[in-house]
């Protein structure tokens, strides 16, 4: 029998998608779902989903491919000069509110108590590697889980080095050419199929899930395939449609559930159904959004997905140490969720929101007179999509 809480999830996601009023904000509100995913795994409680989790991670880098290509390509260009300004902006959007939460958690640490409430890996960093890894985002996922660091400020960051990986891949070559885009995939495939022959073959305990999902390579084929969504985004099968969005969002829903049910789509296929449903599902919201742009407050909902994602297991041990929800359940999943949000929604509005406009001035390279910036393309991206 399928897990039918985990399909009704994915029938929720694909009603708020659908049905939403709001014009213009289905790009935003898928984000902020898919963070919405990742902390139900993170927070134990009856219903709790890994695969949910997992879609959501490599949706997440078919997101980030798709719209990295498409700044670099329609707002920063390629070059030397380019390169700075899309790294310095890339700098400003990851790293303050990843700050925040490290520096409340190192704090907490030294001056009150461990945070293992949740999670025995939150804690310091051993060694001048592992905290290396921890303060500058690269080193917190390797080509093998075992050079990973055991302890970390946010278990969950391994991720956003498999992202910094990807924008390093994309900015200094792949992104400029849908050809290029398209070599960037072959190679992935060529590294990926390689573990997944060998995992499909031996076997071994969940098909060595960690070795080809907790690694950088892990990110190339969703980067590369999101990469490619973007020079493709104007062909007929890529174009919005309700009964197509819905299908895909069925499809999203069904995928997940099928993980459930199979433990070789659980840990293996099933990741890689995702990339190809949001090949086609992000440029449809995409393009959506362009034609029915939102009001600035509805962005909101995309803004905090990101302090969501990276805060979610602090705020939630935080809660169980201090607000008497020492039970898994429902009622902790809810207390962390609010309090997520809110504490996200504090990020955003007042740190991140204030630093957009140093970030515009860097995309619209007002921001060093002493460089000459020659740009490739005058046209700012349809959306704010970084």
């Amino acid at each position: 029998m399928l897990d039918r809480t985990c399909a009704l999830r994915g029938l929720w996601l694909m009603g708020c998608l659908v049905t939403a009023d709001a014009r213009g904000i289905l790009l935003d509100l898928y984000r902020f779902v898919l963070a919405i995913f990742v902390v139900q795994a993170h927070v134990p409680w009856e219903g709790g989903s890994g695969p949910l989790s997992q879609h959501a991670v490599f949706s997440f880098y078919v997101l980030s491919g798709f719209l990295m290509t498409l700044i670099l390509n329609e707002t920063y260009g390629f070059g030397p000069g380019h390169f700075v300004r899309f790294w310095t902006n890339r700098f400003l959007r990851l790293y303050p509110a990843y700050f925040i939460v490290i520096a409340i958690t190192a704090l907490h640490i030294w001056l009150v108590s461990p945070l293992t409430q949740l999670h025995s890996t939150v804690g310091l960093p051993e060694g001048v590697y592992g905290w290396i890894a921890n303060v500058t985002m690269f080193g917190m996922a390797g080509l093998e889980i075992s050079l990973r660091p055991a302890i970390n400020f946010i278990p969950n960051a391994w991720s956003l080095s498999v992202e910094l990986f990807c924008y390093v891949l994309l900015s200094i070559y792949f992104a400029r050419t849908r050809q290029r885009a398209l070599a960037l995939l072959l190679i992935g495939i060529v590294i990926t199929g390689t573990q997944l022959i060998r995992v499909t073959v031996a076997a071994p305990p969940n098909y060595d899930m960690s070795n080809h999902y907790n690694v950088l390579q892990a990110g190339i084929i969703p980067f590369a395939a999101g990469s490619l969504a973007y020079f493709y985004r104007q062909s007929a099968l890529l174009r919005f449609s309700p009964a197509r969005l819905s299908l895909l969002l069925l499809l999203w829903a069904v995928n997940c559930a099928l993980a459930h049910f199979f433990a070789y789509h659980q840990f293996v296929s099933g990741l890689y159904v995702a990339v190809a449903i949001n090949v086609v599902l992000v440029p449809m919201m995409f393009g959506y959004d362009v034609a029915n742009r939102p009001a600035r407050w509805m962005k909101v909902l995309g803004g905090i997905s990101y302090p969501v994602f990276i805060s979610h297991i602090l705020i939630g041990t935080l809660v169980v140490r201090y607000s008497g929800f020492l039970r898994p359940g429902m009622g902790l999943l809810l207390a962390t969720l609010a309090a997520t949000i809110g504490f996200s929604l504090l990020v955003h509005l007042g740190v991140e929101r204030r630093i957009e406009t140093l970030r515009a001035a860097i995309k619209r390279r007002r921001w060093v007179s002493s460089f000459a910036w020659q740009s490739r393309s005058g046209a700012a991206p349809a959306l704010p999509a970084e």
